[in-house]
């Protein structure tokens, strides 16, 4: 269930993004939160779990059990070794109350193919989903 629940975020961030959305990764507040999803996926490719999960909300750290991350870990391997990040977009969101939310996509470059994250933020900039395709 809880995957199933994480797969509907995934697919509603995704459509949010490739709207007609503005990308406000060259302002300040982008470039911090490009900076954090970076560490992020900094250490998935370091296979530091426990500093991965420290960049997830609070409440939605047990989701990113080692198992769930034991299956990121070898869909990444198969890519071969982390070269450099490519492209970054970040698009700000907000929810029917007002709450300001962010997606974060970026191209990652891998020796033998590129991958994408996307990352969901809250406003205390906390992440609340991530994606990687």
């Amino acid at each position: 269930m809880k995957k199933l629940t994480i797969l509907f975020v995934v697919v509603l961030l995704i459509a949010s993004v490739t709207g007609c959305s503005k990308d406000i990764s060259s302002t300040d507040l982008g470039q911090e939160l490009v900076a954090l999803t970076k560490g992020a996926v900094q250490c998935v490719n370091e296979r530091e779990y426990g500093g991965f999960r420290a960049y997830i909300r609070e409440d939605l750290r047990p989701q990113f059990s080692d198992e769930v991350m034991q299956g990121v870990e070898e869909y990444i391997s198969a890519a071969g070794d982390f070269i450099e990040f490519g492209q970054t977009k970040v698009v700000p969101q907000k929810s029917g109350d007002g709450e300001e939310s962010y997606a974060v996509v970026l191209e990652v470059k891998y020796e033998s193919k590129e991958l994408i994250y996307t990352a969901a933020l809250d406003s205390q900039k906390e992440i609340t989903g991530f994606y990687v395709k």
